[in-house]
Protein backbone atom coordinates (compact mmCIF):
# COMPACT_ATOMS: atom_id res chain seq x y z
CA UNK A 1 0.00 0.00 0.00
CA UNK A 2 2.83 2.71 1.27
CA UNK A 3 4.78 1.63 -1.89
CA UNK A 4 1.90 2.33 -4.68
CA UNK A 5 0.86 5.38 -2.59
CA UNK A 6 4.25 6.82 -2.76
CA UNK A 7 4.98 5.77 -6.20
CA UNK A 8 2.16 7.18 -7.34
CA UNK A 9 2.65 10.20 -6.30
CA UNK A 10 6.00 10.51 -7.24
CA UNK A 11 5.30 9.69 -10.92
CA UNK A 12 2.84 12.70 -11.01
CA UNK A 13 6.29 14.92 -9.54
CA UNK A 14 9.23 13.43 -11.01
CA UNK A 15 11.13 16.64 -11.61
CA UNK A 16 10.18 18.45 -7.75
CA UNK A 17 11.58 15.55 -5.63
CA UNK A 18 15.15 14.36 -4.96
CA UNK A 19 15.58 13.10 -1.69
CA UNK A 20 14.71 9.53 0.23
CA UNK A 21 11.63 8.68 1.82
CA UNK A 22 11.47 6.33 5.22
CA UNK A 23 8.44 5.45 6.79
CA UNK A 24 8.28 3.60 10.05
CA UNK A 25 5.88 2.59 13.12
CA UNK A 26 7.59 1.74 16.69
CA UNK A 27 10.82 1.09 15.72
CA UNK A 28 9.87 -1.30 12.48
CA UNK A 29 10.87 0.24 9.35
CA UNK A 30 7.55 -0.36 6.85
CA UNK A 31 9.23 1.60 3.69
CA UNK A 32 12.31 2.91 2.81
CA UNK A 33 13.61 3.94 -1.18
CA UNK A 34 15.86 6.40 -2.72
CA UNK A 35 14.32 8.84 -6.07
CA UNK A 36 16.10 11.20 -8.38
CA UNK A 37 19.73 12.83 -8.18
CA UNK A 38 22.01 13.41 -5.59
CA UNK A 39 23.94 14.95 -8.14
CA UNK A 40 22.95 16.21 -11.43
CA UNK A 41 26.31 16.93 -12.90
CA UNK A 42 27.66 13.52 -12.74
CA UNK A 43 24.16 11.65 -12.39
CA UNK A 44 24.36 10.14 -9.24
CA UNK A 45 21.70 8.99 -7.93
CA UNK A 46 20.44 8.92 -4.23
CA UNK A 47 20.77 6.30 -2.27
CA UNK A 48 19.02 5.78 1.41
CA UNK A 49 22.28 6.53 3.05
CA UNK A 50 22.98 9.31 0.78
CA UNK A 51 23.62 12.51 3.43
CA UNK A 52 22.19 16.15 3.09
CA UNK A 53 22.67 19.21 4.63
CA UNK A 54 19.94 19.90 7.11
CA UNK A 55 20.35 23.33 6.86
CA UNK A 56 18.27 25.35 9.26
CA UNK A 57 17.42 22.31 10.93
CA UNK A 58 20.16 22.92 12.89
CA UNK A 59 18.72 26.05 14.69
CA UNK A 60 16.64 23.35 16.65
CA UNK A 61 19.17 21.10 17.68
CA UNK A 62 21.24 24.68 18.80
CA UNK A 63 18.04 25.65 20.88
CA UNK A 64 17.95 21.90 22.67
CA UNK A 65 21.63 22.57 23.37
CA UNK A 66 21.32 25.22 25.17
CA UNK A 67 18.28 24.07 27.17
CA UNK A 68 20.41 21.57 27.99
CA UNK A 69 22.93 23.92 29.41
CA UNK A 70 19.70 25.54 31.66
CA UNK A 71 18.74 22.04 32.81
CA UNK A 72 22.45 21.63 34.02
CA UNK A 73 22.52 25.21 35.44
CA UNK A 74 25.14 26.16 33.46
CA UNK A 75 23.49 28.79 31.84
CA UNK A 76 19.91 30.44 32.47
CA UNK A 77 17.94 31.82 29.61
CA UNK A 78 17.52 35.61 30.82
CA UNK A 79 21.42 36.24 31.19
CA UNK A 80 22.43 38.96 28.48
CA UNK A 81 24.91 37.78 25.40
CA UNK A 82 27.84 39.76 26.58
CA UNK A 83 28.12 37.95 29.76
CA UNK A 84 29.27 35.12 27.22
CA UNK A 85 30.69 37.26 24.26
CA UNK A 86 31.97 40.44 25.99
CA UNK A 87 32.86 42.61 22.52
CA UNK A 88 29.00 42.46 22.44
CA UNK A 89 28.61 45.51 25.00
CA UNK A 90 26.93 47.02 22.25
CA UNK A 91 23.92 44.43 22.57
CA UNK A 92 23.03 45.72 26.16
CA UNK A 93 20.29 43.94 27.13
CA UNK A 94 19.87 41.01 24.63
CA UNK A 95 19.45 37.68 26.19
CA UNK A 96 19.73 34.37 24.96
CA UNK A 97 15.69 34.20 25.02
CA UNK A 98 16.26 37.06 22.54
CA UNK A 99 18.65 35.05 20.16
CA UNK A 100 16.31 31.62 20.48
CA UNK A 101 13.34 33.81 19.60
CA UNK A 102 14.64 36.34 16.90
CA UNK A 103 13.85 39.12 18.65
CA UNK A 104 17.58 40.32 19.15
CA UNK A 105 17.43 43.03 16.67
CA UNK A 106 21.42 42.07 15.61
CA UNK A 107 22.23 42.32 12.20
CA UNK A 108 21.38 38.81 9.77
CA UNK A 109 25.03 37.88 8.29
CA UNK A 110 22.63 36.18 5.27
CA UNK A 111 20.95 39.06 4.44
CA UNK A 112 23.62 41.38 3.72
CA UNK A 113 24.14 42.35 0.04
CA UNK A 114 27.99 40.84 -0.23
CA UNK A 115 26.66 37.17 1.49
CA UNK A 116 27.56 35.09 -1.32
CA UNK A 117 30.79 36.39 -1.91
CA UNK A 118 31.59 36.54 1.50
CA UNK A 119 30.03 32.80 1.92
CA UNK A 120 32.79 31.74 -0.14
CA UNK A 121 35.44 32.18 2.46
CA UNK A 122 35.90 29.56 5.07
CA UNK A 123 36.05 30.90 8.38
CA UNK A 124 36.22 29.81 12.13
CA UNK A 125 33.63 30.05 14.56
CA UNK A 126 35.01 33.11 16.23
CA UNK A 127 35.30 34.57 12.54
CA UNK A 128 31.53 34.24 12.42
CA UNK A 129 31.40 36.22 15.58
CA UNK A 130 33.68 39.09 14.47
CA UNK A 131 31.55 39.71 11.08
CA UNK A 132 28.30 39.87 12.96
CA UNK A 133 29.51 42.39 15.54
CA UNK A 134 30.86 44.56 12.59
CA UNK A 135 27.35 44.74 11.36
CA UNK A 136 24.68 47.50 12.12
CA UNK A 137 21.71 46.34 14.51
CA UNK A 138 18.35 45.81 12.50
CA UNK A 139 16.69 47.41 15.52
CA UNK A 140 16.72 48.37 19.19
CA UNK A 141 15.47 46.56 21.78
CA UNK A 142 12.63 45.39 22.19
CA UNK A 143 12.48 44.11 18.95
CA UNK A 144 10.54 42.68 16.81
CA UNK A 145 10.73 39.06 15.46
CA UNK A 146 13.32 38.87 12.48
CA UNK A 147 14.75 35.68 11.17
CA UNK A 148 18.42 35.49 12.45
CA UNK A 149 20.98 33.09 11.67
CA UNK A 150 23.45 35.40 13.44
CA UNK A 151 21.79 34.59 16.44
CA UNK A 152 21.95 31.13 16.22
CA UNK A 153 26.13 31.39 14.93
CA UNK A 154 26.26 33.43 18.59
CA UNK A 155 24.07 30.74 20.29
CA UNK A 156 26.56 28.09 18.90
CA UNK A 157 29.40 30.09 20.52
CA UNK A 158 28.29 30.19 23.74
CA UNK A 159 27.87 26.64 23.67
CA UNK A 160 31.20 26.62 23.25
CA UNK A 161 32.33 29.38 25.62
CA UNK A 162 30.07 28.00 28.58
CA UNK A 163 30.55 24.05 27.97
CA UNK A 164 34.97 24.68 26.67
CA UNK A 165 33.99 22.12 23.62
CA UNK A 166 33.33 22.58 20.37
CA UNK A 167 30.05 22.86 19.02
CA UNK A 168 30.06 19.20 17.54
CA UNK A 169 32.25 17.99 20.78
CA UNK A 170 28.81 19.24 22.63
CA UNK A 171 26.43 17.30 20.63
CA UNK A 172 27.26 13.71 20.46
CA UNK A 173 27.27 12.83 24.15
CA UNK A 174 24.13 15.14 24.68
CA UNK A 175 22.59 14.87 21.57
CA UNK A 176 23.17 12.58 19.15
CA UNK A 177 24.45 10.08 20.96
CA UNK A 178 21.11 9.61 23.28
CA UNK A 179 18.85 10.13 20.46
CA UNK A 180 20.69 7.43 18.04
CA UNK A 181 21.61 9.49 15.53
CA UNK A 182 24.41 7.60 14.42
CA UNK A 183 25.16 9.76 11.18
CA UNK A 184 24.97 12.72 12.03
CA UNK A 185 28.35 14.36 11.21
CA UNK A 186 29.06 18.40 12.02
CA UNK A 187 31.11 20.01 10.64
CA UNK A 188 31.31 17.47 7.43
CA UNK A 189 31.62 18.33 3.28
CA UNK A 190 28.66 16.69 1.98
CA UNK A 191 29.45 17.91 -1.47
CA UNK A 192 29.14 14.69 -3.57
CA UNK A 193 31.81 12.60 -5.22
CA UNK A 194 32.60 10.44 -7.35
CA UNK A 195 31.30 6.89 -7.11
CA UNK A 196 33.63 4.65 -4.87
CA UNK A 197 35.65 7.93 -3.49
CA UNK A 198 34.70 9.01 0.26
CA UNK A 199 33.43 11.83 1.85
CA UNK A 200 36.32 14.11 3.52
CA UNK A 201 35.93 15.63 6.70
CA UNK A 202 35.83 19.41 6.55
CA UNK A 203 37.87 20.72 9.59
Amino acid sequence: MLHSIIHSYLNQNQESFHGAVLVSHRGEILYQEAFGLANREWCIPNAVDTGFRIGSVTKSITALGILKLVEAGQIQLDNRLVEYIPDFKRAGGITLTHLLNHTSGIGNITMQPDFTIQSLQRRSVDELVAWIHSLPMESELPANFSYSNSGYVLLGKIIETVTGLTYAEFLEPEIFGPAGMKEFRPGIKLDLVQPGERLRDDD
